[in-house]
């Protein structure tokens, strides 16, 4: 009942069988068989049939609770945190709630501000000091290396995010058309075009031009050039959040491996 009010904290570590977690990773990493428990999110309990999982040299263990039990991090051989804008996790959390598990959206924010954000401030967000590898939000990835290097530099941010209705970039992500406007305000501000370096963790070809015809003096440094934009001018297959590209997960709906050139033997 409790749960079917959103009154049930699903968020809580006490929500979660560690006994069982443990037990289960346990005899995977031994290369043995397990049988895992079915969670329907629709009625909030485990149903009668039961998974088998096969043991395997590398296992991927996932969740939002994986830092939270000792015994548990002690069969952890590496520990990765992917971390994201509260907005972005609460948009996520929106949709994934009312069209895959029938919610509505009252019930859904009410969760959310009860239980999902007190529990991730106070039993999440701290285990991040706990990860070998910390995969930060996007844009500001390339920051500490940067640093790193370049001792002395100077950065300053400008956040530009491409209007939905009209397609035009706004100065407040960037496509490219943002990257052209972008360099327009050092410009503006009597920076010889010479002495701006534009570092982009990925470019479409299309963008590369534009900024090359625009600012022939300009310096581009990106890691990879995609060839293909959509309908609104979204790399393809793009980036989106750099977790989902690095670890291959939420894939563009109009993004397939035919996208990818293929290597010639």
């Amino acid at each position: 009942m409790l749960a079917a009010r959103n009154d049930y904290n699903f968020d809580h570590p006490d929500a979660f069988d560690f006994d069982l977690l443990t037990h289960t990773l346990r005899k995977l990493k031994q290369g043995k068989s397990v049988k895992i428990p079915v969670y329907d999110f629709t009625t909030h309990g485990r149903q009668k049939e039961w998974k088998t999982v096969y043991g395997a040299s590398v296992i991927i263990f996932e969740g939002i609770m994986s830092f939270a039990d000792k015994a548990l991090l002690q069969l952890l051989d590496m520990k990765i945190f992917v971390e994201t804008d509260s907005d972005i996790r609460l948009v996520r959390r929106l949709r994934r709630d009312i069209t895959e598990r029938g919610r509505d959206i009252e019930g859904v924010i009410k969760q959310y501000n009860k239980f999902v954000k007190p529990a991730f401030e106070q039993y999440i967000e701290p285990t991040m000091r706990l990860a070998d590898l910390v995969v930060p939000r996007a844009g500001e990835t390339m920051e500490p290396a940067l640093r790193a290097v370049c001792k002395d530099v100077r950065i300053g941010k400008i956040l530009i995010q491409t209007n939905q209705d009209t397609g035009e970039p706004e100065v407040h992500g960037c496509t490219n058309v943002a990257h052209v406007t972008i360099l327009h305000i050092p410009s503006d501000h009597d920076v010889q075009e010479d002495k701006i370096l534009l570092v982009s963790l990925l470019m479409a070809e299309m963008g590369v031009h534009s900024v090359a015809y625009a600012f022939p003096q300009v310096k581009i440094i990106t890691t990879a050039v995609d060839k293909k934009v959509n309908d609104v001018f979204h790399i393809i297959p793009g980036i989106g959040n750099f977790g989902d590209r690095y670890f291959g997960t939420d894939a563009p709906p109009d993004w397939s491996d035919e996208d990818i050139d293929k290597p010639s033997c």
